[in-house]
């Protein structure tokens, strides 16, 4: 058994830097689950992305608005790109961050009925990064909104750039 000394060192130490061990802990724990959980998450959400994009094309096919819808999905990077040509024409593109303190890099621009000449400075930045809830399950929180389920971020993400304003 330990010395009553070290035995009081030891209690004063438990006393005064457990709550911030506890903290760091739950954080390693948070980062862990994203760094897990996030890829497959991610993928499911590109799954979701890419058939209602199918399912848009299909609803506009021989419609003059139409145009060309395209999805991308490069795996190495995870990078998912969404195109349409005009009317009106949009291009979003995301890749995932899955870091500590990293967010999910999401852009897109909307402009009806064709692409504008400089495209580079219209693109808006759309808030998105990997959180845990309190049951310690991942999830994205994406535009302000909270997303438990890939299909309904999905979603959120269609009508959010086929919607016209």
């Amino acid at each position: 058994m330990a010395e009553e000394w070290i035995e009081k060192l030891a209690h004063a130490i438990k006393g005064k830097d457990h709550e911030a061990a506890e903290q760091d802990a739950a954080a390693t724990r948070r980062a862990e689950l994203i760094n897990h959980e996030g890829p497959i998450f991610w993928r499911s959400f590109a799954d979701f992305l890419k058939k209602y994009t199918e399912e848009m094309r299909g609803a506009l096919d021989g419609d003059v608005t139409a145009a060309v819808i395209s999805f991308t999905f490069q795996p190495q990077s995870q990078r998912i790109d969404i195109h349409k040509s005009a009317y009106p024409y949009i291009m979003f593109n995301a890749s995932p961050g899955y870091g500590p303190n990293q967010s999910v890099s999401m852009q897109y621009l909307k402009t009806n009925p064709k692409q504008p000449q400089n495209i580079v400075q219209k693109m808006q930045a759309i808030p998105c990064r990997f959180e845990v809830s309190h049951h310690h399950k991942v999830f994205l929180h994406l535009d302000g909104k909270e997303f438990p389920e890939p299909q309904h971020a999905a979603k959120y993400l269609i009508e959010k750039l086929f919607t016209l304003e």
